[in-house]
């Protein structure tokens, strides 16, 4: 069921167009992701909290209280976390679960320190305790996973799983793809056409295995991209990972993406045998790069590569059997 339709809305502001024919339905229990700009988000947020009108299109709204985590909300500093969390549990004037909430975002051992002494990702946390004492139908979260330490990450994952299971609905966005894909496999971009479904190509379960020993005609090989006038051509073992966004493929190499011609299924077909995996609808990784898995629930998993930065890839559950089989854990 529909809590909110938006139809073909758009907002322009003077010349500036900040939203242009946005169609989207954010129904119960379901967790959406959007790979926008900040101003877009930021515009579209105010849309859905009724802070602002759309200029054209419009908003149906199904009885559904909604609440959103920007990047830029403030807190008391000078309070602590506990009396932070007893005000906002009195202004909500809602029976809410306080110990749940606080278990479910790791924050019994931070209630009697002061909000300025906490990380961001503690910050993050406190912010969405914060709006869940109000039991709001609707989450919507600019940033979910932005400057996370793995360990951090792990814990708000785990937290959205609980969330969807409840039946609350979450509308997230990124500039990030990859932060998305982590949470859900729902996922829209938006360009300056609009709102659109991610076109992922469905893995080839026969391009999955990886074959120790090589072929000999695939002894050498090198992937090319294109950057302006200039054609770059990189061994496979230089390659971290591949991510497919609507049909197109950017090759990361030492925390750069790189433009591919091809599609993430010939690039599955190339570097097969060269130690890559399929890990998800939209992601090829290069296994010599992974460090580690984590599970966050028996339905979400994370490739966690060895670059300084701990990126983290989506692997999708149906891929882990076969992942299992090939590194023989």
């Amino acid at each position: 069921m529909a809590l909110i339709e938006l139809k073909k809305v758009s907002k322009y502001d003077k010349q500036q167009v900040l939203l242009n024919n946005v169609q989207l339905n954010i129904e119960a229990g379901k967790c959406l992701g959007i790979k926008c700009q900040a101003i877009t988000s930021s515009t579209l947020f105010d849309i859905i909290e009724q802070k602002t009108k759309p200029s054209s299109g419009g908003v149906v709204f199904h009885s559904c209280s909604v609440l959103s985590k920007r990047k830029d909300d403030g807190f008391y500093e000078k309070m602590t976390v506990g009396s932070y969390l007893q005000m906002f549990a009195v202004l909500s004037a809602v029976n809410s679960d306080s110990a749940t909430i606080q278990e479910d975002f790791a924050l019994n051992d931070l209630l009697e320190q002061p909000i300025h002494s906490l990380s961001v990702g503690q910050k993050n946390r406190l912010a969405l305790a914060r709006m869940l004492l109000f039991q709001p139908d609707i989450l919507l979260i600019e940033n979910p996973l932005h400057d996370l330490t793995s360990s951090e990450t792990e814990i708000l994952l785990r937290a959205f799983q609980k969330l969807l299971a409840k039946g609350m609905s979450l509308l997230l966005t990124s500039s990030y793809l990859e932060e998305l894909a982590l949470i859900t496999e729902h996922l829209y971009v938006y360009d300056d056409e609009g709102l659109r479904v991610l076109e992922i190509e469905e893995a080839n379960p026969q391009t999955n295995t990886v074959v120790t020993e090589l072929d000999e005609k695939q002894s050498v090989l090198k992937i090319s991209c294109k950057i302006e006038d200039k054609i770059l051509l990189f061994n496979p073992n230089e390659i971290a990972y591949i991510e497919s966004m609507s049909g197109t493929s950017q090759v990361y190499v030492a925390g750069v993406a790189y433009p591919s011609p091809l599609k993430i299924s010939e690039l599955d077909d190339k570097l097969k045998n060269f130690g890559f995996f399929r890990c998800h609808r939209s992601y090829l990784v290069n296994l010599q790069k992974v460090r580690e898995i984590m599970s966050f629930s028996r339905n979400s998993y994370t490739l966690v590569l060895a670059d300084t930065e701990k990126t983290m890839i989506p692997l999708s559950r149906t891929r882990l059997d076969e992942m299992k089989q090939i590194l023989d854990f």
